[in-house]
């Protein structure tokens, strides 16, 4: 059975340096057992609806820059664009409830 639990500090995640199809049966097992579906199904509203909103409210469809850190610091952009407004937002929001 997989172990779901996080790493602990020092302790270094192998996964991502397995080849793919390695990596596709880990995510297999994981989504065999009650535990690692339901781990699956929070991931859905805490990453999957920043892509949504990215995709819905910003227009943003696909990289622009090609490689893969170049598409990364365009996603890491689009985030950071993204929080700024969250903070922006909800300073407006402070200021009004002063006034």
């Amino acid at each position: 059975m997989p172990n779901f639990s996080k790493l602990s500090v020092g302790e270094e995640d192998t996964t991502m340096s397995c080849p793919l199809g390695k990596r596709m049966e880990i995510m297999r097992e994981r989504l065999e057992t009650d535990a690692g579906r339901e781990q699956y199904r929070k991931r859905q509203g805490i990453v999957e609806s920043n892509h949504g909103h990215d995709q819905k409210n910003l227009g943003w469809r696909q990289h622009h820059l090609r490689g893969l850190a170049k598409a990364g610091l365009e996603l890491m952009l689009l985030r950071l664009a993204g929080n700024i407004g969250k903070v922006a937002r909800c300073k407006v929001e402070e200021f009004l409830a002063y006034a």
